[in-house]
């Protein structure tokens, strides 16, 4: 009978924290602005490499677990100033989560890398010009977060694909028009979004199984002590 009761024990508890697991979401917030500079994409090689300096506002950063999980952008409002009048030439907002990709856990710290897969660019309007509408394969955005005390000054951005040329392409085509055609956008951007992390099935179904497992060796220890 104390079997019986340390079996049903064990699979409350694993259906349980399954439940728990599963119902968990992982929130980022930012509500940020700072100039910005966009180089490297002349070439239509990797990576593209973005600077953000004198970033200022809030953020908040809800770190999940280490694991695999479903990851979505919401963007409340962005604003794209390219000549400093306050009159931004571009502005966009989808406040609907966007799914962006299943990915591992980043480690939060001053410097590392956000290995994505595959994500897809929706497209956009700017100019009259319609742009967007594909999948960037294998990408990867490395990060370098420059402090002074307790200040952050700016934030190095590496972005690399195994088709980057076509975000480049873009990118130059933005330079044209709006950056001077000198191989340099910059200007000054806002911007209000959210990103959420819900745990992929695969890592709730795995975080089960591994309680089932423990209370399978709790029930071998019980016989063994009898």
């Amino acid at each position: 009978m104390k079997r019986f009761y340390l079996l049903l024990l064990s699979l409350m508890l694993v259906f349980g924290m399954m439940g728990n697991v599963g119902a968990t979401t992982y929130t980022f917030t930012f509500d940020v602005e700072g100039d910005f500079a966009v180089t490297n994409f002349s070439d239509g090689l990797s990576p593209t490499h973005i600077e953000i300096t004198n970033p200022t506002g809030a953020y908040h950063l809800d770190i999940p677990p280490a694991g695999t999980y479903d990851w979505y952008v919401a963007i409340d409002n962005l604003e794209i100033d390219f000549f400093g009048d306050s009159n931004p030439e571009f502005v966009f907002s989808h406040p609907e989560n966007y799914f962006v990709g299943t990915y591992p856990t980043p480690t939060p710290g001053w410097a590392g890398t956000y290995s994505f897969g595959d994500v897809y660019l929706p497209s956009y309007t700017y100019g009259g010009v319609t742009v967007g509408g594909y999948t960037l394969a294998n990408l990867v955005v490395e990060w370098k977060i420059m402090t002074s005390g307790y200040n952050m000054k700016a934030i190095g951005l590496d972005i690399s694909a195994d088709n980057i040329g076509l975000l480049e392409t873009e990118l130059a085509g933005l330079d044209k028009t709006y950056g001077g055609d000198n191989g340099i956008i910059d200007g000054h951007a806002k911007a209000k979004f959210s990103v959420t992390a819900t745990p992929e099935p695969a890592t709730v179904l795995l975080f089960g199984f591994g309680l089932f497992g423990i209370a399978g060796i709790s029930r071998k220890n019980q016989g063994l002590k009898k």
